[in-house]
């Protein structure tokens, strides 16, 4: 009976990390995908603003959507050590690409719309919503550390 209840209990722990790795797969690609909405969402924003106003708005999104990537990760109970370093390098990385193209496609746009006065530096605009997107993860590590 006891050698039952382990076999049973082994089955049920082996269920459960494939139920959370599938659970920290999906949220990686609802992250994905978010990064990319919010991407698109900033070309109106990049195009009509500059400076303090423009940094302003992408660290408010980036540290608002970094929280919730956060949250979807630190529910996942059980996964390995890997796939944090994972999730911490691969979804910037995505964002910063993902904010470099829109950011030039937004000064091509700014080009032909004839706005004045504002275009900007791609790299430096991706890294401030990479680090603004990560910085509630990274908190929150060092936190429970």
């Amino acid at each position: 009976m006891k050698k039952e209840k382990k076999l049973l209990r082994k089955k049920e722990d082996k269920e459960i990390l494939t139920m959370n790795k599938l659970v920290y797969w999906l949220a990686l690609l609802v992250t994905i995908i978010g990064n990319l909405i919010i991407s698109a969402a900033l070309i109106p924003f990049l195009i009509v603003l500059k400076d303090v106003q423009l940094y302003l708005i992408i660290v408010v999104l980036g540290i608002a959507f970094g929280l919730l990537f956060d949250l979807l990760l630190r529910d996942i109970k059980n996964i390995d050590f890997k796939h944090h370093v994972i999730a911490a390098i691969f979804i910037p990385g995505i964002a910063i690409v993902n904010l470099f193209i829109i950011t030039k496609l937004a000064n091509r746009l700014i080009e032909m719309l004839n706005v004045v006065n504002v275009e900007h530096n791609p790299i430096i605009i991706s890294i401030v919503y990479a680090v603004a997107f990560i910085l509630p993860y990274a908190l929150s590590k060092v936190k429970i550390k």
